[in-house]
């Protein structure tokens, strides 16, 4: 089984779109560009989703990710330490057997340096000025499309 670490925020949205969305007094926190994304990748390489988000227990969220045809196979347990501590304890929980796994993250900080190997990191600055008064990522791209095909294909 191949898995994908997943973190909304910052990875399904950035915080153009979210302002964006405020704006326009819009429920979903999602971008369809970035789920599409993501959906792109399940599909190339057969992925399952296990959130890691600190959204993780929003029903909602996950409810709607199902209903765009994203595969979640599991979410993260309540934090025990850090995000990547609590991936390592789910890698050795699993009795599923795990090929290969990405994470998708805005916040690398969090994993240790065998897990970088892992990770894309979605955070890139805009080029306006919206990265002065916002700590910006502009989530998920086509790029990382390749990258973690290359990554769950190895």
């Amino acid at each position: 089984m191949k898995i994908i670490f997943l973190d909304y925020d910052g990875v399904l949205n950035n915080t153009y779109f979210l302002l964006r969305q405020k704006e326009r007094g819009a429920e979903n926190d999602f971008d369809p560009k970035k789920i599409e994304i993501l959906k792109q990748v399940c599909d190339n390489t057969n992925a399952m989703v296990v959130v890691t988000s600190s959204w993780r227990f929003n029903e909602r969220a996950r409810m709607f990710l199902l209903e765009k045809g994203i595969p979640i196979y599991d979410v993260l347990k309540p934090d025990t330490g850090t995000r990547g501590e609590d991936i390592d304890l789910w890698l050795q929980e699993t009795p599923m057997e795990i090929e290969k796994y990405v994470i998708f993250d805005d916040d690398t900080s969090h994993y240790s340096p065998q897990q970088m190997k892992h990770t894309i990191c979605t955070k890139e600055c805009f080029s306006n000025d919206l990265c002065a008064e916002y700590d910006c990522c502009m989530g998920l791209q086509d790029k990382h499309i390749k990258w973690a095909k290359a990554m769950l294909e190895d």
